[in-house]
């Protein structure tokens, strides 16, 4: 009995040098992870805005985009630092996203309709449109509808 404790104790210290080092390198990658996510983040959404061709509303959210990514790759590094399976956690990423985008197949529909109008710009806001029979005056123009008004007054949302 007094053999295991004092090979327990021998292989202590090398134990909490190992996970310490282990927990010091995580930090340091959630750190450098997030400020490298912050950073880049803002760089694109500064090029974006510096670029007179692409509409103000993608400015934004292309930052975000790159923030976001940055982040969950940095937190898959941490998980893999302590012998984490990040194939599985990719898998589970994957299976979600596709998850997720069968859901709202309709929506996202809606989204790749409002990109399309706002980069092939076939019409403006307050230009009038014709729509099942009747003339709409549009005055915003977004990702998941087009807000338009009938010339009398009522207002509508288009998808």
């Amino acid at each position: 009995m007094n053999d295991k404790i004092t090979q327990l104790t021998d292989a202590l210290p090398a134990l909490l040098l190992g996970f310490g080092m282990n927990l010091l390198a995580a930090v340091l990658t959630l750190i450098v992870g997030f400020t490298l996510a912050n950073w880049l983040g803002r760089m694109v959404t500064q090029a974006m805005q510096r670029a007179g061709k692409i509409d103000p509303l993608f400015h934004p959210i292309a930052g975000k985009i790159v923030r976001v990514g940055i982040i969950v790759f940095t937190l898959i590094a941490v998980l893999n630092r302590f012998g984490v399976a990040t194939t599985s956690v990719v898998a589970m990423l994957g299976a979600a996203g596709l998850a997720i985008g069968l859901a709202l197949q309709g929506t996202l529909s809606n989204v790749a309709s409002g990109v399309m109008i706002l980069v092939f710009r076939p019409f403006k806001i307050g230009d009038a449109v014709r729509i099942e029979g009747a003339v709409y005056v549009i005055h915003g123009i977004g990702f998941f509808m087009c807000k338009a008004h009938l010339p009398d007054g009522p207002k509508s949302f288009v998808p």
